[in-house]
């Protein structure tokens, strides 16, 4: 990488990392797939990259294919949130997610390809494929979201019954036989927020159910947050 790549991921986040090229890879029992693995970047740090988007793109195109674990999702995240002003990364990021072995970095990827907002066949045909050949549930969820939010409700209606059934707040009581398996179950929960809030007036056909599981009595608390945060995020497209 070009030495003056450190300079860019400052601007990135502050990680208070002793050096960006040395992230620090996560145990592969990892599960908390809403988080990261580093300091998160700032709101301004993200519009000081927007204002240098192109050199920014380019250094972020390639992080994507880092052997650093964190490094490719780090990269994934600030491509979410750059949007479509990150357009030139979508093939080296389909690309990076089609390779990707850790599911959660899959699920990083796949969100920063929704955000990008491209709804060309290729994208969607990429994301179809992944979401039928997927057998991981969380996964599975943020590639629901991100497929509908590319697509017509009535045009994806696989996809919306997964993400209907993944917001439901009992599901199959079998598969909460330890605390991994009941951990998955509330992050998939989680992730359905997270995807539903981004579908903008699409999400108005969620609210009842998001309302289902915002009040159920035995929702951790930080679901039943995101489930409020998504809730008032769509209410005034009613």
């Amino acid at each position: 990488m070009k030495s003056n790549y450190c300079s860019l991921l400052v601007v990135l986040a502050q990680l208070s990392l002793p050096s960006c090229r040395n992230l620090p890879t996560p145990a592969p029992e990892e599960t908390v797939w809403r988080e990261l693995g580093a300091a998160y970047p700032t709101m301004t740090e993200i519009t000081e990259v927007r204002a240098n988007i192109g050199s920014s793109v380019s250094e972020l195109i390639e992080d994507l294919a880092s052997e650093e674990l964190l490094q490719r999702r780090q990269a994934a995240y600030t491509i979410e949130y750059l949007g479509p002003a990150a357009i030139s990364a979508l093939g080296p990021l389909i690309a990076a997610c089609r390779s990707e072995k850790n599911q959660i970095n899959r699920a990083f990827m796949v969100r920063a390809i929704a955000a990008i907002d491209d709804s060309t066949p290729e994208t969607l045909g990429f994301l179809r494929l992944l979401f039928h050949d997927s057998q991981n549930k969380i996964l599975r969820t943020y590639l629901a979201g991100a497929i509908l939010k590319l697509t017509e409700l009535h045009q994806s209606e696989v996809e919306l019954q997964y993400l209907l059934d993944s917001v439901n707040p009992k599901g199959s009581e079998n598969e909460l036989i330890d605390e991994i398996s009941r951990n998955e179950f509330w992050e998939q929960r989680w992730a359905a927020a997270y995807m539903i809030a981004k579908l903008q007036k699409k999400a108005i056909s969620f609210i009842p159910a998001l309302e289902q599981i915002s009040e159920a009595a035995d929702v951790p608390g930080w679901v039943r947050k995101e489930f409020w945060f998504t809730l008032s995020k769509i209410s005034h497209f009613e």
